[in-house]
């Protein structure tokens, strides 16, 4: 298995579609995106997105 998170052991794809949707939300939490409408996922900015505690388990570790 790929990480373990909270001992749930997650795939990556588990573990980056969770990151995507959990920084989108924190983003709208803290007022980065709009409170309200449709936000398409090519509008969030990937410095925005890296920067994000959530987003930034998707970043390669070398």
């Amino acid at each position: 298995m790929g990480t373990t998170v909270a001992g749930h052991a997650l795939t990556a794809i588990q573990l980056t579609t969770a990151a995507g949707i959990c920084c989108a939300l924190d983003l709208v939490a803290s007022g980065v995106l709009p409170q309200k409408g449709f936000i398409a996922q090519e509008s969030i900015e990937l410095a925005d997105f890296m920067a994000n505690r959530f987003g930034s388990t998707t970043a390669c570790r070398i």
